[in-house]
């Protein structure tokens, strides 16, 4: 079996890879997104406790838009959130890891934050997702109306561009059409399976 790292910027177009390559059930999938969103609301109550002041929350909850906005104000605030999130994410991608030992089962680790959450430790082979810079702004701008200000505040909380495809074994360049973006992943996963016999 083998881990297959995926990770990519906002707006990159990772998501596109990740619902390409699990079209067909041949991995274990380890949504690190998903798998958040679960473990944060095992922390709810936590969350919102940090709330006093009732700026990103209500009576039926958190508000998770208006807590993502204050958490790239609030450095302590990121801190907190995360110090309750994190360690169960982590434990659960770590499971499904070990699933995929467990019965021989390929992995697709699919994070965004894969260097900066130091996970990229448990691939075999790191696939980024890349595009041009105008394009991620574009693409983050169409979808969530977030001024350009905003989206590069956004950027600038993730790995520099370079440095994430650097430290990747292969690089998708989306910047085209989804047909060439599957062309793309096609290409790559042919090497991918190669180096690593999948």
């Amino acid at each position: 079996m083998a881990v297959i790292g995926l990770t990519g910027g906002i707006g990159s177009g990772k998501s596109a890879v990740s619902s390409y390559l699990t079209s067909v059930p041949r991995f274990v999938h380890a949504d690190a997104d998903f798998i958040a969103k679960e473990v944060f609301k095992c922390h709810e109550r936590e969350i919102l406790a940090l709330d006093m002041n009732r700026e990103w929350s209500d009576h039926t909850g958190v508000l998770r838009s208006r807590l993502f906005l204050a958490m790239l104000d609030s450095l302590d605030l990121k801190k907190q959130v995360e110090d309750l999130v994190l360690p169960g994410t982590r434990k659960m991608i770590e499971a499904l890891v070990d699933v995929g030992r467990l019965f021989n089962h390929d992995v697709l680790l699919d994070v965004p934050l894969l260097f900066e959450s130091g996970l990229d430790h448990l691939c075999d082979v790191i696939i980024c997702v890349s595009c041009t810079r105008d394009e991620q702004i574009r693409r983050v701008k169409a979808r969530s109306g977030y001024s350009d200000e905003l989206i590069e505040k956004i950027i600038a909380t993730q790995i520099d561009a370079t440095e994430r495809e650097a430290r990747s074994d292969y690089v998708v360049s989306n910047n085209g059409t989804i047909q060439e973006l599957h062309d793309s992943v096609n290409a790559i996963f042919k090497n991918v399976q190669l180096r690593i016999k999948i």
